[in-house]
């Protein structure tokens, strides 16, 4: 919707040339949008309730249990109930910034109520995009550190998975661009987190310097294209970077504004492999409650009349995780490159 300033008032030229940064949502859409990707679970109350399996692979139910008690009741389960963090965004849209604004080429006498209601939807996409952005926040976390923290202005939270020290500590040396060895060692750590897991990693981010590592490696350029057997692609068509033995990769490389307006690498420092799956993930989700009672949603967006200067404030609130179902569902490398 094009939109051209009133001359007349201060406010609205500032408004019609805001720009809207893209948000990222790289591990989000990979994660826990993808066909792979487990359901939500939502609960009626503020708290949230899931299981990580410590020992052994997931399984699905092959023959009816005698006991019908849940899985959490097991010695390889530790079954966690906690009130997840609230993500809760605010903004004012005031009436004289709403009725100095108008379409293109329309009359200034005409100005009507849609301008209103398209405004308040502007604003409420704009908080969408915020709270994936504080989701891929606690992907990233997930990965890098097995834990999640969040620290908002309505909530202050910390959560640690507790993941198997030696899935979080691995490491390999890649600066030989002659040599196969990162063919040989994500291999390798496919196999391992399929062994304890049951479940095949599927997906693999590295860092920036990691990725051009891979690209310049000659070695596996030769052999990937000289095999009859299709181990796969390497391309650079950023983030996808190509595929090995059923291995996706992509570069992780995001960037994301924090409280304080600096820029914070979501990657972090190191040069790092990290191989997951969208089948360990799972987003919980508490209720957000209104004067109606619980509310059972990803999102609940809603807004209410202010005064002085006269408006709405409009709202959107999160109150949810994404939780990891296995100490293991997570292999990290940091990775030698020079």
């Amino acid at each position: 919707m094009a939109t051209i300033p009133d001359v007349f008032h201060y406010r609205t030229l500032t408004e019609a040339i805001k720009q809207i940064k893209p948000v990222p949502r790289l591990l989000f859409d990979l994660l826990l949008k993808s066909p792979r990707s487990n359901p939500p679970k939502y609960a009626a109350t503020k708290s949230i309730e899931f299981d990580i399996k410590r020992v052994g692979p997931i399984l699905p139910r092959f023959v009816k249990r005698s006991s019908q008690a849940p899985a959490r009741n097991l010695k390889n389960y530790t079954h966690v109930v906690l009130e997840p963090p609230t993500v809760k965004f605010y903004d004012d849209i005031t009436y004289d910034e709403i009725w100095t604004m108008r379409d293109a080429g329309e009359p200034l006498t005409q100005v009507q109520m849609d301008h209103l209601t398209n405004w308040i939807a502007d604003t409420q996409r704009e908080q969408k995009e915020s709270v994936i952005a504080a989701w891929e926040w606690m992907l990233a976390q997930i990965l890098l550190t097995g834990k999640v923290t969040y620290s908002g202005t309505d909530t202050k939270f910390e959560y640690d998975f507790q993941m198997d020290s030696s899935f979080m500590s691995e490491s390999a040396d890649w600066s030989d661009t002659t040599l196969k060895a990162p063919l040989t060692d994500l291999r390798e750590w496919r196999v391992a987190m399929s062994k304890e897991t049951g479940i095949m990693p599927t997906l693999a981010f590295v860092t920036p310097d990691v990725a051009k590592v891979l690209i310049e490696n000659t070695a596996l350029e030769r052999l990937l294209d000289n095999r009859r057997i299709d181990v796969g692609t390497l391309v650079y068509d950023f983030p996808f970077i190509g595929n090995i033995q059923g291995l996706n990769i992509y570069e992780f490389n995001e960037t994301i504004v924090n409280d304080v307006g600096s820029e914070v690498n979501l990657h972090g420092a190191s040069n790092l492999c990290i191989l997951t799956t969208p089948e360990m993930f799972k987003p919980f989700y508490a209720a957000a409650f209104s004067e109606n009672g619980p509310v059972l949603t990803d999102l609940y967006a809603y807004s209410e009349n202010i005064v002085n200067p006269g408006g709405k404030r409009v709202y959107a609130e999160s109150h949810g995780m994404p939780v990891i179902l296995h100490d293991k569902g997570v292999i990290k490398a940091t990775i030698t490159v020079s």
